[in-house]
């Protein structure tokens, strides 16, 4: 049966486990489920390697795994994001690129964007930059949940004698949850 301990409702099922951070008359000294992992990964994470230079106006398609529940990006500035000032001479200033990710299921052409994304940078080092989403919040869901991912750079290409900010598209994440 359901029941309660200091005004708290518990369900059959559900383990209670005293915390020593409170008395053990306070509601706060008992931690709810404590032993079960959490969720921060999937209980399947699969990573398809690429190398695909993103330029301006030229969307890359890569497709996740079936039983896709969330999908990461993975892009790398290699020489990194920045312009290069002439007074004083070389010293870096922020400079951005903007981004669009969609999502469609495998094959539909059917895209919704995810999120059109400014990324800035005052580096001359490699820069690291990610995107992590849910896919059944958006669009679409496909019945294998397997997607089509397309990346869209939407501001001009740089030369990369000034203006640092070419990226790769280096890697796609799956993760499936268990249910």
């Amino acid at each position: 049966t359901n029941g309660t301990v200091g005004g708290q409702s518990y369900s059959i099922g559900e383990s209670i486990t005293y915390n020593r951070m409170y008395p053990y008359t306070d509601v706060s000294a008992w931690d709810r489920d404590q032993e079960k992992q959490f969720k921060l990964f999937g209980t399947d994470v699969y990573e398809d390697a690429l190398s695909s230079d993103v330029k301006y106006a030229a969307p890359i398609v890569r497709t996740t795994q079936v039983n896709c529940d969330v999908a990461t990006i993975e892009l790398v500035f290699s020489r990194g994001l920045t312009h290069l000032q002439n007074i004083p001479a070389g010293k870096p200033s922020t400079l951005g690129v903007a981004i669009r990710i969609e999502q469609s299921p495998r094959g539909a052409g059917a895209w919704t964007i995810i999120a059109e994304v400014p990324i800035y940078g005052s580096q001359t080092s490699p820069l690291f930059w990610g995107y992590r989403w849910n896919t059944k919040d958006f669009g679409i869901q496909a019945e294998n949940k397997q997607y089509d991912i397309r990346i869209t750079r939407m501001s001009v290409d740089y030369d990369e004698s000034r203006f640092f900010g070419n990226f790769t598209w280096y890697s796609l994440k799956s993760e499936k949850y268990a249910t």
